[in-house]
């Protein structure tokens, strides 16, 4: 194997590649959203004193959490609009970043409903308990009582969470998706091989980047929330 390594190309190859940065960071924002809504219908079943129900959810976090990311997204990729054709509706000509936010979006509320559950178990019932007895409806006790105190038991892993699911973004080129990872691909491929040492460093540092960003990020908000809590 020939190595030919120019550091200067970095430059180069960054300005190449940054303006697909916003289908990598648009998928993970939407994927987010998206998973977030799917997680809360998660955790309410798996809080459920119907046994059944709970079963189903706590099956389809261990399905989802086993299956490896490349495999999920092929699944969604190729399974989705034949299930959906059984029902009469036709998507096989939606865009690949639909099909990579849902797979992105499944893998996501797997995740972050195991992180909502074992947050607002770690409050104490009494807590409830008493936002009744003051007066408080079972909504109000939640909003004002419960939710504050989970959401900071909860934020170190929704920022690892959230940096995990950035990260899996870097798979979309596997359907033919050019977003960061997928353009750097193709400059590899347009430069027949050669150079593929400095196209991966680039795009290398631009996640490294954006994850120190974010782990800042969500740093900032723990201790911003929980000030004068300690």
């Amino acid at each position: 194997m020939n190595i030919d390594f120019s550091i200067s190309l970095i430059p180069k190859i960054s300005l190449i590649v940054l303006p697909y940065l916003k289908v990598t960071i648009l998928s993970m924002i939407f994927a987010l959203l998206a998973g977030t809504v799917i997680s809360v219908g998660v955790v309410k079943l798996r809080l459920h004193k119907c046994k059944p129900l709970n079963s189903v959810a706590a099956a389809y976090v261990g399905a989802v959490r086993c299956t490896p990311a490349i495999i999920l997204i092929f699944i969604v990729f190729y399974g989705l609009p034949f299930v959906v054709q059984i029902f009469g509706a036709n998507i096989l000509n939606y865009s690949r970043v639909f099909f990579l936010t849902v797979a992105l979006a499944v893998m996501f509320s797997a995740t972050f409903s195991e992180v909502m559950r074992s947050a607002y178990l770690s409050v104490n019932k009494g807590q409830r308990e008493a936002g009744i007895a003051m007066g408080l409806s079972e909504f109000q006790t939640f909003y004002r009582i419960i939710l504050p105190q989970a959401f900071i038991v909860a934020i170190p892993n929704l920022g690892n969470s959230v940096i995990f699911l950035f990260k899996d973004t870097s798979l979309a080129y596997t359907i033919g998706v050019i977003d960061l990872m997928g353009m750097g691909n193709l400059y590899i491929t347009q430069q027949h091989g050669t150079h593929s040492l400095e196209a991966y460093l680039t795009v290398g540092m631009i996640y490294w980047f954006f994850v120190i960003l974010l782990e800042h990020g969500f740093s900032f908000l723990e201790k911003y929330i929980s000030r004068g809590r300690k």
